[in-house]
């Protein structure tokens, strides 16, 4: 699986460096030079004008920008084209720090509160329906089916004819009901009970109403869907049977699938935000790729890289014209054989952690996100500390130093980085 990780960060790096030839086409450096030249000019013209500088100093002052200016851009350039240039817009929030500004208290209560009422309307709708079903026998269960997908879409026509916060509020409701009126479905369609339809089913259910209503917490939860798709599959199955369907299926006992999806969402939003400029609707999935793509991704590598990740054995049976000598001897060949496949996962885990760890900071610095920048520092500081962690003691004793060192560590750190930010804040999040 290391190598299969390995091979999905090779890849995403190749598709970044495809990708950055499209940012490196907008020249944001020579343009930020060139008002920088601009914003100089103009400052030397109001100091001739005020009778600061003589017009010889000025003209030998404007004459140096323009010649820096000129070798910039590669032609000749004049003093009135140099002034042309428009100065930059003014910096927005990045899709990330809009959601997280979004996160307030009253945000959070009535998504929570949407969501309440989407789950006791799916579970008073399945208990009415038992009820009906009893008494109308005859009736094909589609058409129940038929009236809960009816109760969805009318959520959101109702919404798409309502202004904010009541817009986005239906549009959140309308998907909630789906979820249910799939898990209807499910629940008497046996064909559908697979956690890949369900999960594919909801993602192309829930994009176009994300783009439609412009909703980033819709889109944060279709990016949810395609990463259920494509290998966390735990959460969509405890989801969709929580809602009343009955969905077999064994969980996985491993990371590695949530994590090579984590990565491949973390992709998603770098293309998002290359794209963006583009195409802005794209923005309403930025805040669920960079969150789930980086908590599943990088998070999952946290994981399959420590020491203590449990990892499977070989099972060992004693075959019936064995002796028990032979059966221990192979045993302890198995073993020993496990132990070396298990050394070289770790060893294989550590490469990729450190190869993702440099590739956001990398990619985040040349593609001009800081988001990926940032994600790339809290996991090299999350994963030196863990290093830390995982050094071998040979008591609590000393284990419990070892923590009490790594923490106070830890702690001085965090005072210094709060104490300086300016060192800090384009390689981790901090408040401000």
């Amino acid at each position: 699986m290391a190598r299969k990780l390995l091979m999905a960060l090779v890849t995403a790096c190749a598709l970044m460096l495809f990708l950055t030839q499209a940012a490196d086409a907008q020249s944001l450096d020579t343009s930020g030079q060139l008002v920088q030249i601009k914003h100089s000019i103009i400052t030397i013209q109001d100091l001739e004008h005020r009778g600061l500088m003589t017009r010889s100093e000025a003209d030998r002052a404007t004459a140096f920008y323009v010649a820096q200016a000129s070798q910039l851009v590669g032609h000749q350039m004049t003093v009135q084209q140099i002034l042309a240039v428009p100065d930059p817009p003014p910096q927005s929030l990045t899709p990330l720090q809009a959601f997280a500004g979004a996160i307030t208290f009253l945000n959070v209560m009535l998504v929570l509160a949407i969501i309440a009422v989407g789950g006791a309307f799916i579970y008073l709708f399945r208990h009415y329906m038992r009820i009906l079903f009893r008494i109308l026998a005859h009736v094909p269960i589609v058409v129940y089916e038929l009236a809960f997908y009816v109760a969805s879409l009318s959520g959101a026509l109702i919404g798409w004819w309502l202004p904010d916060p009541m817009h986005q509020s239906l549009a959140l409701l309308a998907c909630v009901l789906f979820a249910g009126a799939l898990a209807f479905s499910v629940s008497y369609r046996r064909e559908l009970a697979h956690v890949f339809i369900i999960a594919m089913i909801l993602f192309l259910v829930w994009t176009p109403m994300a783009v439609l209503f412009t909703s980033s917490i819709v889109g944060f939860f279709a990016i949810g869907a395609l990463l259920a798709a494509i290998g966390w599959n735990d959460l969509v199955l405890w989801t969709i049977n929580a809602l009343g369907a009955h969905v077999r299926s064994s969980f996985s006992e491993h990371i590695e699938h949530a994590t090579l999806a984590g990565f491949i969402v973390l992709t998603l939003f770098v293309s998002i935000r290359l794209l963006s400029g583009f195409v802005p609707v794209l923005t309403v999935f930025a805040p669920g790729s960079v969150l789930l793509g980086s908590v599943f991704g990088l998070g999952g590598l946290l994981a399959l890289s420590d020491r203590y990740y449990p990892r499977s054995s070989t099972r060992v049976e004693q075959h019936e014209d064995e002796t028990d000598d032979e059966f221990a001897a192979r045993r302890e060949q198995t073993r020993e054989q496990d132990r070396k496949v298990q050394h070289k996962r770790y060893w294989g885990f550590q490469i990729v952690s450190i190869v993702a760890g440099i590739g956001a900071f990398f990619f985040g610095s040349v593609l001009q996100i800081s988001e990926l920048q940032k994600i790339g520092g809290t996991f090299f500081v999350i994963y030196l500390l863990v290093k830390l962690v995982e050094i071998p003691t040979r008591s609590r004793l000393m284990f419990a130093w070892l923590v009490v060192g790594t923490g106070a560590l830890t702690v001085g750190f965090c005072w210094f980085a709060l104490a300086h930010p300016e060192l800090f804040r384009a390689w981790l999040f901090l408040p401000g």
